[in-house]
């Protein structure tokens, strides 16, 4: 029976010593450094829900659209939708992602970017086709936009 007892012992110490990290907890789903799948996408849409153009500065915008392009779009594709974009021609970006290679983009004028608030280091507003976008100045990733959509329904 003295035998018995210390076997025991180191049996229960050894069992509960390979259970304890089992139950721990894995943090990065146990991928190391709290960074599962998708954590590289988290972290690059941290900024998208950070950084967006602020309601005084997206009526500007909008104002800006609706009034230069307005002026400028021929009667038949005043009443299509997307307004104003021939056929074919639809939005090549999105939210999230950065603009397709040949996209062309386009600074925005001093004067409307006089009346519009600071963007944050590191972003820019451009222009491409009807469209404004808050875009990242390294990667040219979309953060925000007001179309000329928006802007002529309004």
């Amino acid at each position: 029976m003295n035998l018995f007892r210390p076997l025991l012992l180191a049996v229960t110490a050894l069992a509960l010593a390979h259970t304890a990290p089992a139950l721990a907890d894995k943090g990065g789903k146990g991928r190391g450094n709290d960074q599962g799948w998708g954590s590289e996408h988290s972290k690059r849409d941290n900024d998208t829900a950070l950084i967006k153009i602020e309601i005084g500065d997206r009526n500007i915008l909008r104002d800006y659209l609706s009034s230069d392009y307005r002026a400028h779009c021929p009667p038949g594709l005043a009443k299509k939708r997307p307004a104003c974009v021939p056929p074919g021609q639809a939005k090549k970006w999105a939210v999230g992602y950065p603009l397709p290679a040949g996209i062309n983009f386009y600074p925005l004028p001093d004067s409307l970017l006089g009346r519009l608030g600071a963007v944050p280091r590191g972003y820019e507003y451009v222009r491409v086709d009807k469209d404004i976008l808050l875009v990242s100045e390294a990667s040219k990733k979309v953060i925000d936009a007001v179309t000329l959509l928006s802007a002529v329904g309004n």
